[in-house]
């Protein structure tokens, strides 16, 4: 019996769960400083949002796709034992793939957010059977005024296929709502097809966050397909087999 049991079968029911105090506080720490890569690279190689690049999806954005491809350290941590045995527990197989990590900070005082969407929408082919997951480490505390995430249960109807920029204090369409108000060192873990929102931080702190993300199936060097989210600039993300 594993102690991931409860989380495990929140996740199938619901389609996210908040696994408390998962992270050991060395790796944590680690972590938290080589995120801020999200800002030393830009300014090191000059670039900036709108620029074309070589790898995942092709242009910089607010996001950090595929920062394992520049940073060993993430990358250590990616494919480390510790990710595989989570993956292999939640995906419930011992196959199953790289696809996309992604570093994502709300810096302080940041009014951006992201829209209602899920992950798998946003991939190169959306349509396909499989199944996608995210291990969200949560590198600061989240809280109701620094940029905190809500998801929708899975089990209730997606009202609408628009992908809505909400904020504080709005209510998004349907049911089953919740905000999850995560501490550092926990993990969020959720299927790319639960719908989700974040909201933008209103405090003078960062709140930082870091997206390891596995599938069922290669799927990140498969042709761009995705009828509702054009993206002429897709190159490639990753598709090798997770093994240990």
């Amino acid at each position: 019996m594993s102690i991931l049991d409860k989380n495990i079968d929140e996740y199938y029911s619901k389609g996210f769960t908040h696994v408390k105090n998962v992270i050991p506080k060395s790796d944590l720490e680690i972590v938290r400083e080589e995120v801020f890569l999200d800002g030393t690279y830009r300014a090191e190689n000059n670039v900036s949002n709108g620029d074309e690049k070589d790898f995942g999806n092709g242009v910089w954005w607010k996001g950090f796709d595929m920062a394992t491809h520049v940073s060993p350290i993430l990358k250590e941590y990616y494919e480390s034992h510790m990710m595989y045995k989570m993956a292999k527990e939640f995906l419930k197989s011992d196959e199953f793939y790289f696809f996309n990590d992604e570093i994502v900070i709300k810096y302080a005082n940041e009014p951006s957010k992201f829209m209602l969407h899920t992950d798998t929408e946003y991939g190169p082919q959306p349509n396909l059977d499989f199944h996608h997951i995210n291990f969200y480490w949560i590198l600061d505390d989240f809280t109701d005024k620094n940029g905190a995430i809500r998801f929708q249960d899975i089990r209730e109807e997606r009202v609408t296929e628009e992908n809505l920029w909400l904020d504080y204090g709005d209510e998004p369409p349907g049911s089953g709502w919740e905000w999850l108000y995560p501490k550092k060192g926990d993990m969020v873990v959720f299927s790319g097809k639960t719908l989700h929102y974040s909201v933008p931080n209103l405090t003078n702190g960062d709140r930082r966050a870091w997206s390891c993300q596995y599938t069922s199936i290669p799927i990140g060097n498969l042709p761009y397909d995705n009828k509702k989210h054009k993206c002429d600039t897709w190159k490639w993300f990753y598709s090798n087999r997770f093994v240990i």
